[in-house]
């Protein structure tokens, strides 16, 4: 099963990564990527880009270095409301939106605020991804969220980077258990390299091996077929 995909990757404007995007789209073709998302944080990580920085993509090609290239933001949750650090005002008009938790943002407040916080993120009509859900500094009730996930037709992330073995950011277990469980609710999915440098953009191994222990069916994820993934986006929530 060929991924073609990388959905999650971060160029200097990030503050804290070291390429450039048409870096990351040359080293994305060498991969064998036909489709990347450039989601560099939102405006509350220190370092990364301001608003306007998102709302001028209208000034980046469709395609770079022969790779399809969609322009969004991987944005922060920054309390159990579900806020985040763009407004929705410019995020309407982004092709993908990740939210996430960081500990710049949002300092973690306990499993059942966690949970409120990523439930209340998925009621907003423009997030399309939950980014790195397998660390444990934000544990969570994991049935309650995988149900919002398809309740609200959210996309879960296998973060290549937090599953490689020895990350700080993966209780392995509770992964399993949560990629199964959107296994069985038919929660769609999608590997990402989280790259904060072109080297690591379309690395997707160790997402890779975690769908194949988790047993998840190739239909639930998404990378297989860009035109896919795009339809899925433009149908909204």
């Amino acid at each position: 099963m060929d991924y073609l995909l990388d959905t999650h990757i971060h160029t200097i404007s990030s503050g804290h990564a070291y390429s450039t995007l048409t870096e990351n789209a040359a080293a994305a073709r060498l991969a064998g990527m036909a489709l990347i998302a450039i989601t560099d944080h939102g405006p509350l990580t220190p370092g990364s880009a301001h608003e306007l920085y998102f709302m001028n993509f209208k000034a980046v090609p469709a395609v770079v270095e022969g790779v399809e290239v969609l322009c969004g933001v991987e944005l922060s949750i920054l309390n159990a409301r579900g806020e985040l650090d763009l407004r929705d005002e410019v995020i309407r008009h982004l092709d993908l939106v990740i939210a996430s938790f960081h500990g710049v943002c949002m300092a973690p407040i306990g499993a059942d605020g966690h949970t409120e916080a990523l439930v209340n993120a998925m009621k907003n009509p423009h997030v399309r991804v939950l980014g790195h859900l397998c660390d444990p500094t934000y544990p969570f009730h994991v049935e309650e969220v995988v149900r919002a996930a398809r309740d609200t037709g959210t996309i879960i992330e296998l973060n290549n980077n937090c599953l490689k073995p020895g990350s700080r950011r993966l209780d392995r277990a509770d992964a399993l258990r949560m990629y199964r469980l959107c296994n069985e609710l038919e929660v769609n999915m999608v590997a990402a390299s989280d790259a904060h440098h072109h080297s690591a953009v379309g690395r997707l191994e160790h997402a890779k091996a975690m769908a194949q222990e988790a047993g998840i069916r190739q239909e639930l994820i998404l990378n297989t077929s860009p035109a896919r993934f795009k339809d899925i986006l433009s149908q909204g929530k």
